[in-house]
């Protein structure tokens, strides 16, 4: 596994804005610019009764059962429905041959 850091990727040049309202914007001209060419894969995972810890468990056996992929970036978010709670990840990777077709 590699962990790769682009500060500047954009992995879909439709991004969402952080608001609570799932409002979407387009994205610029120089987003698009930088993302052309390159792909990504992507899964994610929920855990229902927010267990953090269970969670991270599930989502690092995923990324070991994936074999040699670079990530590209995690995100976490705990959504709210009522008293409820779901805690909810998603990956964003690629495998290394990907990442060598894709290469500037």
């Amino acid at each position: 596994m590699h962990l790769l850091l682009h500060p500047n990727a954009v992995a879909d040049p439709v991004t969402t804005e952080p608001s609570m309202e799932g409002q979407r914007r387009q994205a610029s001209p120089e987003e698009i610019a930088l993302v052309k060419g390159w792909t990504c894969q992507q899964f994610a995972m929920s855990d229902a009764e927010a267990d953090v810890p269970r969670l991270l468990r599930k989502v690092a056996g995923a990324i070991e059962d994936l074999g040699d992929i670079d990530i590209l970036d995690v995100t976490f978010c705990l959504e709210v429905e009522g008293p409820h709670f779901e805690a909810k990840m998603a990956v964003y990777f690629s495998f290394p041959d990907d990442a060598e077709s894709n290469s500037r």
